[in-house]
C-alpha cells in the first residue's frame, strides 16, 4: 500500500472529508495548521467541528508511524 493509500484508509476510518489527504500529507499538515490558527483566533465553531479538527490531528500522530521516510521528510 502507497503512501496515499495509508492516508486516505486513515482519513476515512476517522469519517473525515478524503479532500484532507488530496496532497498527501502535506495537506494533512496544512489542514492541521489552519486549525491551529482559527483556535488561536478564538476558535468560533461548534463541538462537531473541533472534534473533527481533532481526529485530523490523530490522524496526522498514525500517518508519522506508517508513512515511508521520504515521504514525512517532504513534510519537515
Amino acid at each position: 500500500m502507497g503512501n496515499e493509500d495509508v492516508l486516505l484508509e486513515l482519513v476515512r476510518s476517522r469519517g473525515l472529508a478524503e479532500a484532507l489527504a488530496a496532497d498527501g500529507a502535506l495537506s494533512l499538515v496544512q489542514g492541521w495548521e489552519a486549525v491551529v490558527e482559527s483556535i488561536v483566533a478564538g476558535y468560533d465553531r461548534n463541538a462537531g467541528d473541533y472534534l473533527k479538527a481533532m481526529d485530523l490531528r490523530q490522524v496526522l500522530e498514525e500517518s508519522l508511524g506508517l508513512l515511508d521516510v521520504a515521504c514525512v521528510s517532504k513534510v519537515a
